[in-house]
């Protein structure tokens, strides 16, 4: 347009469109789609969208920069009048940073963009003594120190910023298989895996990164790796296989791409010792130094407010110790105050950049365009553009994580610039929680990363570069205040808590996760309100959960109240409550010493009446032996919360007239847990009625996770905590960036097992997770706290990550993120341990609100032996095929076998001997075991080989490998076989064509009746209508082999012809079948026999049907034989009336030729030379 057009030209619209059309732009639409709106000739648009730019930009100068965070709205946001008079705490308190999303910017594996000034190929120099191999680039202060300063030094480091220089190029990796070095040192979540497994940003970096540390070797120059701040040494990935599988962003120690230098160089240094490939470790700090200069501006850490603020620099130490208390930094903030600080930082423009980057992305803005504006506003145009796309950066990022959460959630209508505590530059966006669902699957799609991935590709599709990251541990914090903070119920709790209302004595049935000590919480609190005076009693099994209860109490009681009254008014309320917990000798009353949680003398007067008396895990509390029997305070109200599943026994009261005016009320609705919890849980229901009303309303969740291994009495401990390190470490490598700080428990089966157990756990940890600082605490020590939003003061962060490692025992009613149950299993020996053993079963894994993992040695006939026979199914979850894979009354039917008269006595005289568990590694009166020591002289207990009859008979197709939608079980370490399932929770298997047919091949194991007690629980391979090779033996022990050794070798060679396509049969008979007709049966279709001729074979015996019988058929009918040497003597000579031993010699005979395996040693092979006979003859 000339320069002689009108004013009206220039705004062709009135004022209120003009304000509607503005508003359009602020909310990231097109400029194109908004001047669509406004029908404007062709010739217009470019002249308004110069208008419209100079309009925001004007608005955007007048508002004030309030220091790091600034609030980003719309054009109708906050005045900047308004900001001005806001103080940094007032500021600080109204964005919470625990009601907000934090997005960090992902950094780049060797790959700067935008950031021409640092490009470096690297340069190795003739006569350098030293050569910087590895430097994180984010640190572009340190790196113009290392560039500009050690110019004698040789430096191999190489970064990238445009395509010219290699970003994009990719490099063949010469040790892999037509791969790009792609595959190999990014992680699993890096684009390269979904595009072609090559990263968008390549890694030709590497190769010549690689050429140039190898040449600086060969000159002898002494490697020097630079790691972050005061963090030398940390965030070492171990081997170069584990690139693939670790957060390479973690920002522990070093960047991403120095993680895969670092592994490589500890790689060279392994295949080529003493050749010049170990190397320094340095701290950057000594880089920075001499970058911060006296009027610079920094972030500086505020140790009064425990944030991060912006202001100059007054002075500086003349040294940076390894001590950071030592060093003192003099910096002056905006409003004038000087304060000192241990940590500072140069401003970093990478969040702003990001925006920046955003904005002009949805905008469409061409360079010409933002060119255009130069001459509008003199002066501050470069600035007042970068302001402007910051704004719209804002609001676009807004509108694309709006556009990514699940239903349920809001986004509010600003965000903020931030520095979070670990000083990692962030946006910050508020969001809003309708339900309790909405939040669990919020959690769901930040931890899996889902969410992200989400984003990013938002950011892809305008052409935006940058790549961001969910702050996981920041959310973590948000959804753990959030779940404590929800006060409203949900519709079936509600219909519930009226029902409670109505009696005076009531017991609340309900699953674990179905929310019974939040329906107590709102219940106690109405009546607290509504009442002036008067207090209330709360009894758990345990003083952890005690603790657990107060929080929770706090949290809801103060949530409308501000941050300066929370303290005052926790304080009354915890006057009013009264704790007991076990023994149940005295009650206290809470009180706050501190930022933890303390108790007073004790609060039972003999003449108080309680408002309400809550029993909290009633079924531990009211039950014979467990403890000293109380009386029951005097109460108006009285509710228990209990769940029958959880139970060790049928909880009872002392006083048997109660009972009568006991009433009952059930939830349903499980809510804390994920679906796969829920239904990992399921076979571990004590009935059938209890599993058939629970309906989850969370998500789905992560598989579960089993850790089965085999173990020997010498390296018992050392293989659970082997084992549960490798649980930890599929956590922090499944959810990166997540600090696991009270948020993983670690429960075991008693105070035994916890001590030896630790010893070696600590010693795990440190060698393989050594960078994280962990703690283990008792959950009593780690949960006696208030929350950090509850004080008036904000508090210190936690420089250690604790970890809950307890006895299940003391984790009742808890919950966590993640829970691993480590040892529980035992095997069943239908006696009341039983019963405790699958309620804590139950309750280890209901612990887990996300993940429940079990690290377990294989116990033979154990609970969780079936868990051997899973492979995890990927496809969508879908929950009622999950609750199909185990049936309801496996667990009731064992339950029912357990006698009750011996239980109850045992329970009476010492509960305690139940709770301690019959496993290995504990003692039972009447268990088949063999008392051993180990090298300590402590006393073991290993489980021998059992002949006893199996609990539950499985099918054959129970033994057999299933799909599942819960379980993975990858990470099992088992080599032996499934003999048996004493617990069985298969449902039986639809009958197909052929097992219609049993009455003529049935699959049941060939067993010797002299035996047949013996020999129950061996599943066979499936008969074939053109006939099957015989499997024959004995189950009877002898001098040498047990009978199970027998049936389990028989086993093996028969698996193995199976999967050499032999057909082959064995035969068991169960109740209510004929041995004799089925056996005949058996040998009516075979076409060949394998003999397993151990000591006791052909025996002749009574019972009409035995092997003396096969092996005579065989021969009559001259059916392929092939005998099988499992004992000394040749012919076997069995101990009967000599009529075995005189056909044996007749029919083994010196021409008849044997397969020899006197040692039981090689099943695969005999299976091997059978099927290649068999092969030969053209049997099948």
């Amino acid at each position: 347009m000339g320069s002689g057009a009108s004013a009206d030209r220039r705004y062709p619209v009135g004022n209120a469109n003009r304000e509607e059309l503005f508003n359009i732009v602020q909310d990231c639409t097109m400029f194109a789609a908004a001047l669509d709106l406004m029908d404007l000739p062709k010739e217009d648009i470019s002249e308004c969208r110069r208008q419209l730019l100079l309009e925001a930009l004007e608005i955007n100068n007048s508002q004030e920069e309030n220091g790091i965070g600034q609030a980003h709205g719309s054009a109708r946001g906050t005045s900047s009048s308004s900001k001005k008079e806001k103080s940094d705490e007032n500021m600080a308190r109204e964005f919470d940073e625990l009601r907000a999303l934090h997005l960090t910017l992902r950094e780049r594996s060797a790959v700067l963009d935008n950031t021409a000034d640092i490009s470096y190929h690297g340069s190795i120099k003739t006569g350098a003594r030293r050569c910087y191999a590895s430097f994180p680039g984010k640190y572009t202060t340190g790196w113009d120190a290392l560039i500009q300063q050690l110019a004698g030094d040789s430096v191999g480091c190489v970064f990238l910023c445009t395509p010219k220089d290699g970003l994009g190029k990719h490099e063949e990796d010469p040790e892999g298989s037509g791969e790009c070095y792609c595959a190999r040192i990014y992680g699993q979540r890096e684009k390269w895996k979904s595009n072609d497994k090559r990263a968008p940003h390549g890694c030709y970096w590497y190769h010549i990164w690689l050429q140039k540390v190898t040449e600086a070797v060969a000159q002898g120059q002494k490697l020097q790796v630079v790691f972050f701040p005061n963090e030398k040494g940390l965030g070492k990935v171990r081997t170069m296989e584990e690139l693939a599988r670790a957060d390479l962003w973690d920002d522990i120690g070093c960047g991403a791409s120095q993680k895969a230098e670092i592994a490589t160089l500890d790689l060279m240094k392994e295949r080529e010792p003493g050749s010049g490939w170990e190397y320094d470790e340095v701290d950057v700090a000594h880089f920075l130094q001499e970058q911060f200069h006296i009027g610079t501006l920094v972030d500086a850490w505020y140790e009064d407010a425990r944030a991060w603020r912006r202001g100059t620099l007054l002075d500086k130490p003349k040294w940076i110790t390894k001590d950071p208390a030592e060093t003192k930094w003099r910096v002056k903030a905006k409003d004038g105050e000087s304060f000192e600080s241990q940590h500072v930082r140069h401003v970093s423009d990478s969040v702003q950049k990001l925006l920046q980057s955003i904005g002009r992305s949805v905008q469409a803005v061409s360079i010409e365009e933002e060119d255009g504006l130069d001459d509008l506003v003199l002066g501050k145009t470069s600035e007042a553009k970068e302001k402007l796309f910051e704004a719209l950066g804002h609001d676009a990022l807004r509108k694309m994580m709006k556009d990514a959460l699940p239903p349920g959630i809001d986004v509010g209508a600003t965000s903020e610039q931030l520095r979070s505590r670990s000083g990692m530059p962030s946006v910050a966006i508020r969001i809003k929680m309708k339900t309790v669902e909405a939040l669990q699957h919020l959690r769901d799609q930040v931890l899996s990363g889902d969410l992200e991935v989400k984003i990013n590709k938002k950011l892809e599709e305008k052409l935006c570069s940058e790549r961001v990251q969910i702050d996981k541990t920041l959310f973590c914090k948000l959804m753990e205040r959030s779940l404590l903070s929800f006060s409203k119920l949900t519709p079936h709790q509600s219909e519930k808590c009226e029902q409670l209302r109505q009696f005076s004595f009531v017991n609340l049935l309900a699953p674990a996760g179905a929310g019974k000590t939040f329906v107590a919480v709102q219940y106690i609190l109405d009546i607290v309100r509504n009442e002036s005076t008067g207090r209330v009693l709360y009894v758990a099994p345990s003083k952890s959960l005690g603790y657990f209860f107060l929080q929770w109490l706090a949290t809801v009681y103060t949530l409308e109240d501000p941050p300066e009254d929370r303290y005052r008014k926790i304080e009354e309320l915890f006057g009013r409550v009264v704790l007991l917990h076990d023994p149940y000798n005295y009650g206290r009353v809470p009180q706050i010493l501190g930022s933890s949680i303390g108790f007073s003398d004790d609060g039972l007067a003999k003449d108080q009446q309680f408002l309400i008396a809550v029993y909290d895990e009633a079924h531990q509390i009211f039950r014979p032996g467990l403890s000293r029997e109380f009386s029951r305070p005097p109460a108006q109200r009285t509710l228990l919360l209990s769940d029958d599943s959880q139970s060790f026994l049928d909880h009872t009261f002392t006083e048997q007239q109660d009972m009568e005016k006991l009433e009952r009320v059930t939830l349903d609705e499980v809510i804390r847990c994920s679906q796969r919890v829920v239904s990992g849980a399921a076979p571990f229901l004590c009935s059938a009625q209890s599993r058939k009303n629970i309906r989850c309303c969370g998500p789905s969740g992560p598989p579960l996770k089993s850790f089965l291994f085999e173990a020997s009495d010498a390296d018992r401990f050392k293989g659970y905590a082997r084992h549960t390190a490798n649980a930890i470490l599929y956590i922090t490598r499944t959810y990166p960036g997540l600090s696991l700080h009270r948020r993983l428990a670690l429960l075991v089966p008693n105070e035994e097992f916890l001590v030896e157990f630790k010893k070696h756990l600590k010693e795990e940890l440190n060698n393989n997770l050594g960078h994280r600082k962990l703690l283990l605490k008792k959950s009593e020590d780690a949960m006696c706290f208030l929350h950090a939003y509850l004080l008036p003061q904000v508090q210190a962060e936690a420089e250690a990550e604790v970890l809950i490692l307890d006895t299940i025992r003391n984790v009742a009613g808890l919950e966590y993120l993640f829970a691993v149950s480590i040892g529980l299993d035992a095997k069943i020996e239908t006696t009341d341990a039983d019963r405790v053993i699958r309620a804590q079963l139950y309750q280890s894994i209901t612990r887990a609100q996300l993940l429940a993992m079990v690290v377990n040695e294989l116990v033979p006939g154990g609970w969780l032996e079936f868990l051997h026979l899973l492979r995890l199914k990927e496809e969508e979850f879908n929950e009622s095929k999950a609750l199909a894979e185990t049936h309801a009354e496996a667990a009731e039917k064992i339950m029912m076998k357990v006698t009750g008269s011996r239980r109850r006595d045992a329970a009476s005289s010492s509960m305690e001997s139940d709770l301690n568990l019959i496993r290995p590694g504990d003692s039972s009166e009447g268990s088949s075991k063999v008392k051993t020591a180990d090298s300590t002289g402590n006393p073991r207990w290993k489980p021998t080989i059992s002949s006893a009859k199996t609990v539950e008979d499985p099918a054959p197709e129970d033994l057999q490998v299933r799909d599942s939608l819960i379980w993975d079980t990858a990470d099992n370490a088992i080599i032996a076989k499934i003999r048996e399932l004493r617990f069985n929770p298969f449902p039986s298997v639809v009958p197909s064509t052929a097992a219609s047919k049993a009455a003529e091949s049935p699959e049941i194991a060939t067993v010797d009746p002299s035996a047949a007690s013996s020999s129950a629980g061996l599943a066979a391979p499936t008969s074939h209508p053109q006939g099957h090779l015989l499997l024959s033996g004995r189950f009877k022990s002898d001098h040498i082999f047990t009978a199970d050794q027998i049936m389990g070798y028989m086993r093996l060679v028969g698996d193995r012809l199976a999967v050499r396509g032999v057909p082959t049969f064995m035969v068991e008979a169960t109740p209510g079948q004929s041995f004799a007709e089925l056996t005949r049966m058996a040998l009516g279709r075979a076409k060949g026999m394998v003999a397993f001729c151990t000591a006791e074979y052909g025996a002749y015996t009574r019972t009409g049907y035995d092997t003396f019988r096969e092996l005579e058929y065989a021969h009559d009918k001259e059916l392929l034989l092939i005998p099988i040497r499992l004992c000394e003597a040749w012919p076997p000579a069995p101990t009967d009336n000599e009529r075995g031993a005189w056909q044996n010699k007749l029919v083994f005979t010196k021409g008849l030729v044997y397969i020899d395996d006197q040692q039981m040693k090689n099943a695969e092979g005999v299976a091997d030379q059978i099927a290649d006979s068999v092969a030969e003859l053209g049997l099948f």
